[in-house]
């Protein structure tokens, strides 16, 4: 994804419908929840989920703002307490 060349149809295509479709200023920003899931030897028992379900693992979001053209304008990626924020320089 690059800011100031990326389209939405390119984001949509390469990401799928965002979760939420929210406006901020007049910009429309995507959001996109990711999970990734960690692994623990209770997952391997059989039945041992029901006593110890999952919910465990990294969980982020990625909010991608679009300019009135639909092009990305800048995104910033969140995983716990790491941000990654890619802006526009105006």
């Amino acid at each position: 994804m690059r800011v100031g060349s990326t389209t939405k149809a390119q984001v949509a295509l390469a990401l799928g419908t965002p979760q939420k479709v929210a406006f901020d200023r007049g910009q429309e920003e995507w959001t996109y929840t990711l999970r990734r899931p960690t692994r623990r030897i209770v997952d391997f028992v059989p039945m041992a989920s029901m006593i110890h379900p999952q919910g465990r693992g990294a969980r982020g979001s990625l909010v991608i703002r679009f300019d009135p053209r639909g092009i990305v304008q800048g995104y910033v990626f969140t995983e716990g307490h790491t941000q990654l924020r890619f802006d526009r320089l105006a």
